[in-house]
């Protein structure tokens, strides 16, 4: 810089450079090129250490302490882990040293006890609750903290859902297996890693909802045309084709133990089904509107429908008694179930939490917007929702408290699932790809829990 002559030249790029950033600590530069790639390279060799593909960055920033890169463009943010990628050699040894009871503690040490540091003091694992705080690799961040954490929700997987708009996802009830549909007319099982385990392409219409049995065999699909079809993935053999419903299929779900499944429809009507053969075994016809989104309860024996009139009817099945939480001012789009909590979102931008015990109103939480489709992390700190108004969002709420933790400004999302059985969050949208979130970890157990 004091001659202003050049030190040395970085050859690997094949097209222009858009963005360049330096690692805040070590020696590490970071490029983004039309080229469709991002490069990682050692500022005092020049030589190249990570090639990552992909399309359409603009800009790249390493986090403050030096941990993760993150490049943003035409399909919203990505962000990688430095230390996977980069020799030890050349990132620089942590210098922080943190005092607890009298001693000198690393980062490392915290962890390997247990604690969590937070403004001056370690905290234990039981501790954070009461706190109100959430522990991650050896901190404790307050809620309005974490969306400045470069581990939140980043992303950890990337992969084709669809050759179009990807319309709805779900995760198997053991959390290995996720299913997409999407407008290409094809429903897809996945491995967590991204691999593709099967297609089925008997639809002849845009595939509107999926879901998938418990241990991730049997796939049902609905359609744009009112179909309904269930497949046994491992046989290839299709169970069920039915078209029972006049017009768009807007929501699939099994119960627990996979004997049943269900279908709602605009028509106003969900149809159970047998989850061994697909024979319908009842039609709930008495809706008091369009039937958008549904849930069998975690007590068993109960559906939960959000319906178009702004009601979520209460049904036991396969017929049976039924009853109505009323409240919402809009079409519930979107409901959820864990433990003894439903949440719903409606059109109007309003989130409710409701005890099923009683079925009283716990919690009103005012996000804004059009909302679509609801889910609960699965350790019940959180609730993420799809905006779907002009410029559609994701947003992280904590349960607790209502407030955003995370906003997700993704590709026209269009559907959301959390991993049952961990901290994932899956998205799909109008690219055609399915996107994993890592939400990070959340130590203290939901309140109640």
């Amino acid at each position: 810089a004091a001659t202003g002559d050049a030190l040395r030249e970085l050859e690997g790029h094949d097209d222009r450079v858009c963005a360049l950033a330096f690692h805040p600590r070590a020696r590490l530069l970071a490029s983004a090129s039309k080229d469709g790639s991002v490069r990682l390279w050692d500022a005092n060799t020049g030589s190249q250490i990570q090639k990552f593909k992909v399309d359409g960055i603009r800009a790249v920033a390493f986090s403050p302490d030096g941990k993760t890169l993150a490049a943003g463009g035409d399909e919203g943010l990505r962000t990688w882990s430095v230390e996977d990628h980069v020799p030890a050699a050349v990132l620089p040894a942590p210098e922080e040293v943190f005092e607890h009871e009298g001693k000198r503690l690393s980062l490392q040490d915290l962890i390997r006890l247990g604690l969590s540091w937070h403004t001056g003091r370690a905290h234990a694992r039981g501790e954070l609750a009461k706190a109100g705080l959430y522990g991650h690799q050896g901190r404790a961040y307050l809620p309005e903290e974490l969306a400045a954490q470069s581990w939140f929700l980043a992303e950890v997987g990337s992969f084709r859902g669809s050759d179009r708009d990807v319309r709805s996802i779900d995760w198997s009830a053991d959390g290995r297996f996720l299913a997409s549909g999407g407008d290409d007319e094809k429903a897809r099982i996945w491995s967590r890693d991204g691999r593709e385990i099967y297609t089925y392409s008997g639809q002849v219409e845009k595939v509107t909802a999926v879901a998938l049995g418990p241990d991730g065999r049997l796939l049902a699909s609905g359609t744009a045309k009112g179909e309904v079809r269930l497949v046994d993935s491992q046989s290839g053999r299709e169970l069920r084709m039915a078209d029972d419903h006049d017009g768009v299929v807007r929501a699939l779900a099994f119960d627990a133990s996979g004997r049943f499944f269900a279908s709602a429809g605009e028509d106003a009507v969900v149809h159970l089904w047998s989850g061994d053969d697909g024979a319908k075994v009842a039609s709930l016809t008495e809706l008091p509107g369009p039937a958008n989104s549904i849930e069998f309860l975690p007590a068993g024996g109960l559906l939960a429908i959000g319906c178009g009139d702004g009601t979520i009817r209460i049904q036991m099945i396969p017929r049976g008694k039924r009853s109505d939480l009323a409240g919402h001012k809009a079409a519930v789009r979107g409901i959820a179930a864990l433990g003894k909590l439903l949440a719903s979102a409606d059109s109007g931008g309003e989130v409710r939490v409701w005890d099923l015990g009683t079925g009283k109103l716990v919690k009103t939480i005012e996000v804004g917007g059009d909302l679509r489709t609801i889910d609960f992390s699965a350790d019940g700190r959180a609730l993420a929702v799809l905006d779907g108004e002009r410029d559609p969002e994701i947003h992280v709420i904590d349960l607790e408290t209502g407030r955003d933790m995370k906003t997700l400004d993704l590709d026209d999302p269009s559907s959301l699932a959390f991993d049952p059985q961990g901290k994932l969050l899956a998205t799909g949208g109008n690219s055609g790809h399915l996107h994993l979130h890592d939400l990070g970890e959340t130590l203290a157990p939901a309140p109640g829990r």
